[in-house]
């Protein structure tokens, strides 16, 4: 059966939630893959579409952010092909992936993900600079992390920007803005590519990018905006709560 109007309505919903929680603190694939599945998307096309889509938001980010922060060059000249090649690697094991365990994959990750905000809630990340020189010979483990990301965001990416951002502070140490730019300037590469890669494979739902990309781009600004208004621990507890009811209903579904 078609999806109606009030799919593609919800959809844009879950995009623009996740989205507004993803740009203040990552993670926004938490709540807009299983929100997918649970609208009854195929899994392979909730993945597709959602790395697809937040390629803007991240874009948005990224642009606001240059601006005032110089990117680390060594980072995206060693970890940029390497990102590249894992995606297209991903993308051919996501087809070969029987359905039924892509939703069972997307639900673990989600899990993992609920774990991780529910940690932060108790010991909240520090602010400020990083510190320290860059790793000793960055570079093999540099190429190595890109090219494990690569084929993460190729074939689920949730929650991936939060691990760009761990890689790129662990490999080379700068401070948090300077962290924050370079890692979003390799995630906008990582899945600009990613979206290339699921257009190959047939795997994009034109009119569901139609109604998300609008919606990612809008919660990048509300993200921006209501992150100096609101306390972290609040938008923490209300970003589990989405995640754990998306995984509560999903988890039902499948038993």
């Amino acid at each position: 059966m078609e999806p109606g109007l009030l799919h593609y309505v919800l959809a844009a919903i879950a995009a623009y939630v996740g989205e507004m929680f993803g740009s203040i603190f990552g993670g926004g694939s938490f709540v807009i893959q299983p929100a997918l599945l649970a609208l009854g998307t195929p899994p392979r096309v909730a993945v597709a579409n959602d790395v697809a889509a937040a390629a803007f938001s991240t874009l948005f980010f990224f642009l606001a952010v240059s601006r005032r922060q110089v990117i680390n060059k060594d980072a995206a000249v060693w970890m940029g092909p390497a990102m590249i090649a894992g995606i297209y690697l991903g993308g051919l094991v996501l087809t070969h992936i029987p359905e039924s365990a892509v939703g069972w994959i997307v639900l673990a990750i989600c899990c993992a993900g609920l774990l991780h905000t529910l940690y932060h809630l108790k010991y909240p990340a520090p602010d400020g600079d990083i510190g320290g020189k860059p790793l000793r010979h960055w570079r093999a483990p540099a190429f190595l992390m890109a090219l494990a990301l690569g084929v993460y965001d190729g074939i689920s990416g949730a929650g991936s920007g939060i691990l760009f951002i761990l890689c790129v502070g662990f490999l080379f140490r700068r401070n948090m803005k300077a962290t924050l730019a370079t890692a979003s300037a390799l995630s906008v590469l990582a899945e600009g590519a990613a979206a290339l890669n699921f257009w190959r494979l047939g795997l994009l739902d034109g009119k569901l990018l139609l109604v998300m990309i609008p919606a990612c781009s809008l919660a990048g600004l509300t993200g921006a905006k209501i992150v100096h208004s609101v306390p972290e621990k609040a938008l923490r507890i209300a970003f589990a709560c989405v995640i754990s009811a998306l995984i509560a209903y999903l988890a039902a579904a499948r038993f």
